[in-house]
């Protein structure tokens, strides 16, 4: 019933020397996760109902080892019902019987006004982020809330989030600083729930008003992909044609590519007409060196032509150079 205090406890069974950490989690009815107490190695949540809905809550515990850095080891859940408080009905007073003297009833005295405690509850909740969803990881977003509580109250504002990896965080504990700048450098991307709870200052209950809000994170585009256009390429080789089957040669390639970009090499060798030796290889940082052992080669007029391209792009080539002919003889 609402109002009542509910402790939540997790035992869970780690290894021998395991010390384990815990953070608990809450969904009210309708309502989206939001993280209640943060990693610690308290196994138990007090929960304080007061001023929460009826309906059914979901509960989750995180569990990892101390010193771990994961998000989490091990998880349970569970339901739980709140029902609402009975409703006092008031008691009729029996007519009296025909003939029972009425006595003249004593006035009561007035009724002395009380004044209306602050509160925050049920006020509409702003919760706004400045520069709005979407943004790419790195943007420093400025989350501001703001509500209007009834005379006298102060609101404080504890606000948290819930990553698309499965963690999350109480980023800011009550406080009657509405605002919040998230760093999101290093941040995993995806949508996040993000969540502020609202309640007067000196109010005992965990919340009296809330807002959640969807944010989208998104990998920043490289506004300089590696490439090796606009670079410079120089081919040489030893020993110079022709050369009689048998012969060693060496081909060496050497590029210099824009931005820092690193290069890899990949070479092609065939005849220029009829048959003979082919050879296509595969990209590669290490492959500015081709050797070619010519023999048992067909002698024949050959072309030896070598691509180059930055790491990571997907270009067939951005470079390239050839012999034009090396002659192999007999």
């Amino acid at each position: 019933m609402v109002g009542t205090q509910v402790t939540w406890t997790a035992t869970p069974t780690c290894f021998a020397g395991v010390t384990p950490e815990y953070q608990f989690w809450m969904q009210l009815p309708g309502g989206s996760p939001a993280i209640v107490q943060t990693y610690s190695t308290s196994a138990m949540y007090a929960w304080a109902t007061t001023g929460g809905p009826a309906g059914a809550y979901q509960f989750w515990v995180t569990v990892r080892a101390v010193g771990s850095g994961v998000d989490m080891q091990a998880y349970t859940s569970t339901t739980y019902t709140l029902n609402a408080p009975p409703t006092n009905t008031p008691t009729s007073t029996p007519t009296p019987l025909p003939g029972t003297p009425t006595s003249t009833p004593t006035p009561a005295p007035p009724t002395p006004t009380s004044t209306p405690t602050p509160t925050c509850a049920g006020a509409p909740v702003s919760f706004t982020a400045s520069p709005p969803s979407a943004q790419v990881v790195g943007t420093t977003i400025t989350w501001t809330a703001s509500v209007s509580c009834s005379a006298g109250a102060t609101p404080e504002f504890q606000i948290s989030y819930g990553a698309p990896d499965g963690s999350g965080a109480i980023v800011q504990a009550y406080s009657t600083n509405r605002t919040y700048i998230w760093n999101s450098a290093g941040m995993p991307t995806g949508v996040y729930d993000w969540n502020v709870w609202v309640r007067a200052v000196g109010s005992s209950v965990w919340r009296e008003t809330y807002n959640a809000v969807s944010f989208n994170l998104s990998t920043p585009s490289n506004p300089n992909p590696p490439s090796c256009t606009n670079g410079s390429l120089s081919l040489n080789w030893a020993p110079q044609a022709p050369v009689p089957a048998g012969t060693q040669v060496t081909f060496t390639a050497a590029a210099t590519c824009p931005n820092g970009a690193t290069p890899e090499y990949k070479w092609l060798l065939g005849p220029t007409s009829g048959s003979g030796a082919s050879f296509t290889g595969t990209f590669g940082t290490g492959n500015a060196t081709f050797v070619w052992n010519t023999t048992g080669v067909t002698p024949n007029t050959y072309q030896i032509e070598v691509w180059v391209r930055a790491v990571g792009s997907n270009a067939s080539w951005e470079l390239w150079k050839n012999t034009t002919t090396y002659v192999v003889t007999n």
